[in-house]
């Protein structure tokens, strides 16, 4: 995955490769795991890729481990590092360059059952691994499907928290317009903001319209929001 900082390299969690990769006719590249237990398949995207662990019984592994090569001098930090907020853990993730600006975007993990029920994931980094642990049990539907990857909105995602970063206080347009964004992540999450702003999903929500046509509202035309069309 290409951004400003350099190139971002994520492996894979498999450790079995004894099936070839396999390619589906939609485009997806499967790794079939050598016991059965879970495959890994990869989706290219416009933005970057989505990899998805298809986990088919109880006797896979709980975690799954992503190690992600960086350029030199970046890091893995979360929402409540980034922004100083200590109680705001949202799961989701920040690549940061040597200077400390946002050049990476990692979504909070999901996992569904075979039912489409969520089951209970969360992440935790090690260095410049991700770690992904699927909290399933032998009365889980499967197969369960987990994705841990970069997010569609990620270059979005990346320019929201260097925004928020810019200033502390809200003085002008442009700090005035940090500040909203800050309240709207903090109410919402980056991921909801980033894909309502450019259309990837829709708002269904009258508080949060309101909100985010605030933010727009002082925004648009300052060009510090680009990779999200503002």
């Amino acid at each position: 995955m290409s951004t400003s900082g350099g190139e971002i390299k994520v492996g894979l969690p498999t450790t079995n490769t004894a099936h070839k990769a396999v390619r589906t006719s939609t485009g997806t590249t499967v790794y079939p795991d050598a016991s059965s237990n879970a495959d890994v398949a990869i989706q290219t995207l416009p933005t970057g890729m989505r990899i998805l662990v298809v986990i088919h019984n109880a006797n896979a592994p709980h975690e799954y481990r992503f190690p992600l090569t960086l350029p030199a001098g970046a890091r893995l930090v979360g929402l409540p590092e980034l922004i100083g907020d200590i109680d705001l853990d949202t799961q989701e993730l920040f690549i940061l360059d040597a200077e400390g600006k946002p050049v990476g975007y990692i979504a909070a993990p999901w996992a569904k059952d075979a039912h489409g029920n969520a089951v209970p994931t969360s992440y935790r980094v090690e260095g410049s691994t991700l770690i992904q642990h699927v909290n399933f049990t032998a009365q889980t539907a499967f197969p369960v499907v987990a994705d841990p990857t970069p997010s569609e909105i990620g270059l979005c995602a990346a320019a929201i928290g260097g925004f928020i970063l810019m200033t502390a206080l809200p003085v002008g347009r442009a700090g005035r317009a940090a500040w909203a964004l800050g309240v709207l992540v903090r109410k919402y999450g980056v991921n909801r903001v980033a894909s309502a702003i450019m259309g990837v999903r829709r708002a269904n929500d009258r508080t949060f319209e309101n909100d985010l046509r605030e933010f727009v509202m002082q925004a648009s035309g300052l060009g510090l929001l680009a990779a999200c069309g503002l």
